[in-house]
């Protein structure tokens, strides 16, 4: 029983923290044809920018923090 509070008191808890997005740099929007870029050149068609992949155009990926109960 004591074990099991000494587990409890010292347990490590992950808190999400919202950041920024490095891909669009918050924007929710990449250059045409980012994603199929091959080497230095797009081979996309379309004029119209693209949807961020890595934040689904929120600007916004969650990272983990890491914080001790201790």
């Amino acid at each position: 029983m004591e074990n099991e509070v000494t587990y409890q008191k010292n347990q490590i808890i992950f808190d999400s923290v919202p950041y920024t997005c490095p891909v669009c740099f918050g924007r929710g929007i990449v250059d045409n044809g980012f994603y199929n870029c091959i080497g230095q050149y797009g081979i996309s068609t379309s004029t119209s920018p693209e949807t961020c992949r890595s934040c689904g155009g929120t600007g916004i990926v969650w990272g983990k923090i890491l914080r001790d109960e201790g």
